[in-house]
């Protein structure tokens, strides 16, 4: 005898013997709804534009993706430079599972230093779950980590 498993994408299956239909030894394989765990990947900085055209101080800019599997709350993260200065990530709302967010300095205090600088992504806790290092950039060039 089989139990039907509700169609829906947060259930798999899972065979066991059961235990009270027809005993243990019946070869019955029953199926039974188990929830399936949502890959929970932090957000990770996907680009940096230290050295944009025009204005630093307003056009210096991040962006964020998200590489998890379901949407990823920004409010709270931020971004820290070398010196200790941070930009704000709560402005980026929620992004979508595999979709990216931009955020641009517009007067923030953390500048992304031309000839250089360490950009640490860190988590509502405190907890750094990504650092960026990169060297000397020329205007307009995007400094890209590798993302998982």
């Amino acid at each position: 005898m089989r139990t039907p498993v509700p169609e829906h994408p947060h259930f798999a299956t899972e065979r066991h013997e059961p235990h009270f239909a027809r005993g243990p030894r019946s070869g019955c394989a029953c199926v039974w709804p188990t929830r399936l765990h949502r890959r929970k990947a932090p957000p990770r900085i996907f680009s940096l534009l230290p050295n944009p055209a025009g204005n630093e101080s307003q056009n210096e800019t991040a962006k964020i993706r998200n590489i998890g599997s379901a949407p990823a709350a920004l409010v709270g993260w931020r971004l820290r430079d070398l010196a200790g200065q941070v930009w704000s990530l709560d402005s980026l709302g929620t992004p979508a599972a595999g979709t990216e967010r931009m955020i641009q300095r517009l007067g923030q205090p953390k500048a992304m230093n031309n000839g250089g600088d360490t950009i640490d992504l860190i988590d509502p806790n405190g907890t750094v779950v990504q650092t960026v290092t990169y060297g000397g950039v020329d205007e307009g060039e995007l400094v890209t980590p590798a993302v998982p």
